[in-house]
């Protein structure tokens, strides 16, 4: 099946299906999350009659990884990388305080889109703390330095 979204072509064909499903009753009704050739998600659901397209839109990495880890946890990995085992907390997996501003003072050039998108890859929680698309980006960036220093203390 090859849809249109916002001007992007997608074709369940040429995409791997990574988790869906369907009721499991007496209907048609099924739903898939896909991965395309270059790494983009998108999500397509359908009726009980099992061709109407009740909902087909892109996801992002973080939505993604939600269904993967809900619905084929054996995949997580395989499209994510490793992920950390818990345990206690290592300084040297992590980098200076000095090192992590001067990476986000590099970022004040980025549209709103690309910031949204490189805090949704810092965790779940961070888009809550750093505010959303509302705010301007100098103004988000200066809440993530803020967080930053509320994380070292």
């Amino acid at each position: 099946m090859k849809l249109i979204i916002e001007g992007v072509a997608y074709d369940t064909d040429k995409a791997v299906q990574l988790a869906g499903g369907d009721n499991g009753h007496w209907s048609d009704a099924w739903w898939g999350l896909y991965r395309t050739q270059n790494g983009a998600f998108f999500k397509i659901v359908v009726d009980h009659d099992g061709e109407t397209l009740l909902q087909c839109r892109t996801v992002t990495d973080a939505e993604a990884r939600t269904d993967i880890e809900k619905h084929a946890n054996h995949l997580v990995e395989q499209h994510f990388g490793p992920m950390p085992e818990p345990g206690a907390f290592r300084r040297d997996l992590y980098f200076s305080r000095r090192t992590i501003l001067a990476a986000i003072e590099t970022m004040d050039t980025m549209n709103h889109a690309y910031l949204t998108r490189f805090i949704l890859t810092l965790g779940p929680d961070f888009p809550r703390h750093v505010g959303g698309e509302t705010m301007s980006v100098a103004r988000r960036l200066n809440t993530l330095v803020g967080s930053c220093s509320l994380a070292e203390a």
